[in-house]
């Protein structure tokens, strides 16, 4: 288990593998134990970096308040602190939001963005959005518990075998609804020019894939790629197309090695 100190506190990071370095961001449901399976398959080619952002799994909790801004500097903050000068992002739910926000600010070698939140896929059953419901009632609760059950996982023989933290900060969810809104801006997405895989289930039950889509025509890059899946909900790494899943992010990185 390594750390490093930051401007917000104590971050905690896993690192597996050697060559060139990999950085995986997780999402607002998951920590860096999201990413053990894939950090063994692509700990074989390059040196992957899983970190777990503050509030979440080791990290520190101790932060008052969330704000978009400091986890945006986090990834600047991270690659400097650890001498990294550019890397390819990979940000799963909200890491994608994150990673995608970055994109636009930080020297990045390419973007994977699995899953990621620009919006929540809302059930038909929902009066008002899902980020409406979460603004009105997260102030109410400082943590939300969730049990290893509900992970948004097809393949029941993966919940059991994922690493996951049962309290996750809900003002971090009202964080990810802000986060998520600079990251589909029009503004942020023009800037972002460098090689980008997008991998999504069209019947994700987290995020909406639709947003997705929305995101991925708006990328000026002309090395983009969308791969959408079948049969799996939102922890994709784990779920019935994992391999599929990591045969795509492997060959994204294969190429912009050699590029």
């Amino acid at each position: 288990m390594s750390s490093i100190t930051t401007d917000q506190g104590i971050l905690h990071y896993e690192v597996y593998g050697r060559g060139k370095p990999v950085i995986l961001l997780h999402g607002w449901l998951g920590s860096w134990g999201l990413w053990q399976e894939t950090m063994t398959f692509l700990g074989q080619y390059y040196r992957t970096y899983a970190l777990d952002f503050w509030g979440f799994g080791e990290s520190g909790r101790k932060l008052d308040t969330y704000l978009v801004n400091d986890f945006v500097a986090l990834v600047d903050q991270f690659m400097d602190k650890l001498g990294i000068e550019s890397a390819p992002l990979v940000g799963h739910s909200m890491g994608g939001a994150l990673s995608t926000v970055a994109a636009s600010e930080v020297k990045l070698e390419g973007l994977i963005l699995a899953a990621p939140y620009y919006r929540i896929t809302s059930p038909w059953y929902l009066m008002l959005p899902a980020e409406t419901l979460i603004n009105t009632f997260s102030p109410l609760v400082r943590w939300v518990y969730r049990t290893q059950d509900m992970l948004p996982v097809n393949r029941p023989e993966a919940k059991p075998e994922i690493v996951s933290y049962n309290w996750v900060p809900s003002a971090a969810g009202r964080m990810a609804i802000g986060l998520a809104a600079q990251a589909r801006d029009p503004k942020v997405l023009k800037k972002i020019t460098m090689p980008t895989l997008l991998l999504h289930s069209r019947i994700d039950t987290v995020t909406d894939p639709k947003a997705s889509l929305m995101v991925y025509d708006q990328l000026p890059t002309r090395e983009k790629r969308a791969v959408w899946l079948k049969t799996s909900d939102h922890i994709i790494f784990w779920d019935y197309e994992r391999d599929q899943v990591a045969d795509e992010v492997l060959a994204f990185l294969d190429m912009i090695r050699r590029s």
